[in-house]
């Protein structure tokens, strides 16, 4: 029998909007570059080891026995040497070393091939190395 873990995952978040939710708790996390992520948990399922970025960029909770993780990359092509630091050196903090099930999200800002883009090549080696 499947059950439903209801809940969200957002990026660019307010947290005066996020409050407004009912039936809903917000774990979020929002920067000094005023950009953030954000989890939506229904009210009764638990969320453990949850782990933040202090700039907003991302964070991981434990749902039962799965990790979710809510990444917000940088965005544009003048910010791709930060973009590639960000999935090479910050994301595996929000990873434990332990093998789980796992929902990675986000709002990536770049693709996993070259086959994937439409205008500008926005290729991320460190996204697709942290995929494999």
């Amino acid at each position: 029998m499947a059950t439903k873990l209801n809940f969200a995952l957002l990026h660019e978040v307010s947290h005066t909007t996020l409050n407004t939710i009912r039936r809903y708790t917000v774990h979020m996390t929002v920067g000094t570059e005023r950009r953030g992520t954000a989890v939506l948990a229904k009210n009764g399922l638990a969320l453990s080891n949850i782990r933040r970025f202090p700039f907003g960029g991302g964070m991981s909770a434990k749902v039962r026995d799965m990790l979710i993780v809510n990444i917000y990359s940088h965005s544009g092509a003048e910010k791709r040497q930060e973009r590639e630091a960000f999935y090479n050196t910050e994301v595996v903090h929000l990873i434990p070393s332990s093998s789980m099930a796992m929902i990675l999200a986000g709002d990536f800002n770049c693709v996993l091939t070259n086959d994937d883009f439409t205008r500008r090549r926005n290729y991320s080696r460190g996204l697709a190395r942290l995929i494999q």
